[in-house]
């Protein structure tokens, strides 16, 4: 059986990570008003996990284990210190923002495993989201009144990504 043809074994902390993401944005999108300081704690346990399951899954990538640990430290910054967290938010958001889609550039070989379309729909969003990153660390104040909005947007394209990974074939 060759690589076309073998069947795709399902990768289930990522199809875990996908739907908590997925979950998390629909929570960000129906409450666009909701308090920093929520805000800051559903980030900060969402990096949590996130980067503990970079760690577990890092298939010898120390690029992924550097992520996972990245995200980790910000996640227990903002829960250990949410006041300080809450300002930090639109700084830390927009560096992550920024980390994470360098992070999924890095994978777009296996975007192209999936098909063409979705190997260029991953380069495009992952692109506009470094440069959407930037313009945040520039603007934090943008960062604050939009928050909900882009955080939802950005959970929801990782949790769709993470989901089609975890359908893939090998890698």
């Amino acid at each position: 059986m060759n690589e076309k043809t073998k069947p795709a074994k399902l990768k289930w902390g990522y199809l875990l990570l996908g739907i908590l993401l997925c979950v998390t944005a629909l929570i960000a999108f129906r409450n666009p008003l909701s308090d920093i300081f929520s805000i800051t704690i559903l980030f900060g346990i969402t990096a949590v996990l996130s980067g503990i399951w970079f760690i577990i899954s890092n298939e010898g990538r120390t690029i992924q284990v550097i992520m996972g640990l990245i995200d980790i430290l910000l996640g227990f910054l903002l829960l250990f210190n949410i006041p300080r967290g809450a300002i930090a938010v639109p700084f830390v958001f927009a560096l992550w923002f920024i980390l994470e889609s360098v992070f999924r550039l890095s994978k777009l070989k296996y975007a192209k495993m999936v098909g063409t379309g979705f190997f260029w729909l991953s380069l495009v969003i992952n692109i506009l989201c470094i440069l959407a990153g930037i313009a945040l660390l520039f603007n934090p104040v943008a960062t604050v009144i939009t928050i909900s909005f882009i955080l939802g947007f950005y959970f929801m394209l990782a949790g769709v990504e993470s989901i089609v990974y975890a359908f893939s074939r090998d890698t």
